[in-house]
Parts: C-alpha cells; structure tokens; sequence
C-alpha cells in the first residue's frame, strides 16, 4: 500500500468523526432526536391567544419556523398563549407511538429582544374523561429557565402519566405547548404566570428524544 493510500484511511475516519460531532453538537448533544413537527403545517394546531404565520426566517435545524404572535388574554387568571392539536394517526401516522416511546421532548424557540417569554410547558388532556368526569387533565410538565436573545433548546422531561395513554383511543388526547412569562413577586399571577407582551417569539421545531 503507497504511502498516500495510508494518509486516506487514516484522513476518513476522522471526517467521520467531524461529521458526527457536527450533528450532535447542532442537536445540543443527542443525535437522536426525532421531530414531531417541521414547522411545514402550522395548521395543525389549533391556537389559544395568539396567531402563528409560518415563515422562513428564522430557522434553525429545519425549513421552516412558526411566528408566535401573543395576542393578550383577557383573563387574567390564564394568560398563556397555547398551540393544541390531537394524536390523529390519518393526518400525523406514528405521531402517537413516537410520542409514548420517548423519554423527552424539546421544542427550539427563537426569543427576540424584548420579548419576556421565559417558560414553556406540555400537557396532555383527555376529552373522554372529561366528558365522563368533568376532569380531563392527564399531566403536564413545566420548566422555568433563563433563556438569552437567539436560538434556545427547551427540555422537557416526559412523565409516566403523561405517556401512559390509551392506544385504541389516541385521538381523543389533546397534546398541547404552552408559553408564558413567569415573574418572581408578581403574586396575582404566581400559579398561572404572567402575561407575555405581544413581542414575536418563534418556533423552530417540536421533537422528542
């Protein structure tokens, strides 16, 4: 063997190294991680408090981004603005067994300067026992973070409860992402948060690991 075919087995394995620390480091240290949704149908959600255009800038790991637009609540008791949707195997197939097998789930949001979003959370509700019980809330998991100006990755820890879902019924689950402001001595809105301001947050991506 010449001595520049040397060189060449010896120069691949380490592009492929790169190569792998690249993904991983774009996926903030998992190449695993599988998108629920790419942002390509903003329709699929319904909207609570707020409108969502889909655009192409900003974006992060895919084509598109969701522009979030925080309309105001007039209820003071919940301000968060809210994207819901169900577990529809027609319109999204695999999207319930994605979601019962994962561990975490992760949404990519673009903060703005002078936006006061500072708190994502994801529940899970249930209509037939709402309608059998008048209680429907299965779970929800929530998260309080510093988030800075640009691109930030929110984890979110996936409960047993909130996994444990009836298979021969998903569509009517009620998968939901909320977004709101949470403010230290601001006692009138301390178990719901505080309003977000009507500044543009950006959703660059839903997934779980």
């Amino acid at each position: 063997m010449t001595r520049k075919r040397i060189w060449i087995w010896l120069f691949l394995p380490l592009v492929f190294l790169l190569t792998s620390c690249e993904r991983s480091s774009r996926n903030n240290g998992s190449a695993h991680v599988t998108f629920l949704w790419n942002m390509d149908n903003e329709l699929v959600f319904t909207r609570v408090n707020c409108g969502v255009t889909k655009v192409t800038e900003p974006v992060y790991q895919c084509a598109y981004s969701w522009r979030l637009t925080p309309s105001g609540s007039s209820d003071p008791n919940y301000p968060e603005v809210k994207l819901e949707t169900t577990f529809d195997p027609i319109n999204n197939p695999g999207l319930f067994e994605k979601w019962i097998w994962a561990n975490r789930v992760f949404i990519d949001v673009y903060v703005p300067e002078g936006s006061n979003f500072n708190n994502c959370f994801v529940y899970v509700w249930d209509d037939k026992a709402y309608f059998e019980t008048g209680n429907g809330w299965v779970d929800g998991v929530f998260q309080q973070k510093v988030m800075g100006p640009g691109w930030n990755r929110v984890v979110l820890p996936l409960t047993f409860k909130i996994k444990d879902l009836d298979p021969s019924r998903p569509r009517t689950y009620k998968i939901g992402f909320g977004f709101r402001h949470m403010a230290e001595g601001q006692e009138k809105y301390r178990e719901n948060g505080y309003p977000l301001n009507q500044v543009p947050i950006y959703i660059g991506g839903i997934g779980v690991f």
